[in-house]
């Protein structure tokens, strides 16, 4: 199984990066993780065509029959607790998981409805860079929370 983390943005030598860097090496010991990032469109258009623009970077990039999470002010905010029980029955279903995470204007109704499951790390609006790195920390509590490991106390 893959995991791929899909977002849109600079990748940037910072604080940010290296904990992605950190956490991205630690999933790794326990399935395929690649990260993805797409350049932000730019240029003399309005926020809804960057989003529908982005949004169409994002789709075109996902693999095939994978389960794509979207990351999503209007998702599911699960617990920790639950996150891993969403992530053990996503593993045991042996496709690959990846999950998408919008530029500055957010996801387009189409990446919504391709969603196989909208998801928000927190009701607060977070940068992209952190974001990631919050995402990335919670793939991992999951993956030791299903492994019965104790880095979640």
């Amino acid at each position: 199984m893959r995991l791929t983390c899909i977002s849109i943005g600079k990748v940037k030598d910072s604080p940010q990066q290296r904990l992605c860097d950190d956490y991205g090496k630690r999933l790794s010991h326990y399935v395929r993780y690649e990260e993805r990032t797409l350049k932000a469109i730019k240029g003399k258009f309005d926020a809804d065509e960057i989003r529908q623009r982005e949004s169409r970077l994002l789709l075109d990039a996902v693999p095939p029959n994978s389960i794509v999470l979207v990351l999503d002010e209007r998702g599911e905010t699960p617990d920790s607790q639950k996150f891993a029980a969403q992530m053990k029955l996503h593993l045991a279903s042996g496709r690959d998981l990846t999950f998408l995470i919008g530029g500055a204007f957010g996801h387009s109704d189409e990446v919504r409805q391709r969603a196989d499951q909208l998801l928000a790390l927190s009701s607060l609006t977070l940068p992209h860079e952190l974001a990631r790195v919050v995402l990335l920390e919670q793939l991992y509590r999951a993956m030791t929370i299903v492994r019965g490991e104790p880095y979640h106390k």
